[in-house]
């Protein structure tokens, strides 16, 4: 846990950097009052520990990068600048499918190179095509739609 997060429950925290953001404290407001009514059935769900995955509101320094899976530091984190509470909340969704996947040991990183059910698949793409492509990616995108469908029709997100 880094000094400057400010710690939610559930193994949820928020960096003094999105929480103190002058233009968008509102919303983070609200998004850290979403995960923490989310996140224990979007991890019921995929059947997580709370240890299996931190979860992290702030800033991602990437371009056009919404959300990280970090699984040596088994961290997932959502930048609070993506568009909509919802947007945030299925990058979250999406990133804890990875969590999942890591935890099962259906994706590992050896060297560098990805191996998808013990299979090697190489290393990170270059193009964005290739990347969405990924197995992986392919099954985080379509877990996390069902993830919001779920998490709607239990009342616990906006439609």
């Amino acid at each position: 846990m880094n000094k400057y997060w400010i710690k939610k429950q559930h193994n949820f925290f928020v960096t003094d950097a999105a929480w103190y953001d002058k233009k968008t404290s509102r919303k983070v407001r609200i998004l850290a009052e979403t995960v923490e009514r989310v996140l224990p059935t979007i991890r019921e769900i995929l059947g997580l520990k709370e240890d299996d995955a931190y979860v992290v509101i702030g800033a991602i320094k990437a371009q056009l990068t919404s959300g990280c899976w970090y699984p040596c530091k088994k961290e997932a984190r959502v930048d609070y600048r993506v568009y909509t509470v919802n947007s945030c909340i299925e990058t979250l969704a999406h990133e804890l499918v990875h969590a999942q996947q890591y935890a099962q040991g259906r994706l590992t990183q050896k060297c560098g190179v990805f191996h998808w059910n013990d299979q090697a698949m190489g290393k990170h793409p270059t193009s964005h095509a290739k990347y969405l492509a990924l197995p992986w990616e392919v099954e985080a995108r379509s877990k996390a739609k069902e993830i919001i469908i779920i998490l709607k029709d239990m009342g616990l997100l906006n439609s």
